[in-house]
C-alpha cells in the first residue's frame, strides 16, 4: 500500500507554469469562462426577477396560467 506522505510523493512537483502555457489548458479556461459568466448573469437576473415582478407587477403575476397555478408559482 502506498503512503501518500512518503518522500516520493513529497518530491513530485507540478510545473504549473508549463500547464498554464499549454494551448489545451488555455482553451479549456476560455471555454469555462464562456459558460460561467453568462450562466451567472442569467441566474442572478432570474433570482431577482421573481421578487421584483411580484412587488412591482402583482396583478400580472397573479394571472392564472394553468388551473389554479398563477404566473408567480410557475416562475418560482
Amino acid at each position: 500500500m502506498s503512503d501518500p506522505h512518503s518522500t516520493s510523493a513529497q518530491n513530485s512537483t507540478v510545473d504549473w507554469q508549463r500547464i498554464q502555457r499549454d494551448p489545451d489548458f488555455t482553451s479549456l479556461v476560455k471555454r469555462k469562462v464562456k459558460l460561467i459568466v453568462p450562466a451567472t448573469v442569467f441566474f442572478v437576473i432570474y433570482y431577482f426577477a421573481l421578487p421584483v415582478s411580484v412587488g412591482w407587477f402583482p396583478e400580472f403575476m397573479q394571472k392564472k396560467i394553468w388551473g389554479d397555478m398563477n404566473l408567480a408559482y410557475f416562475f418560482a
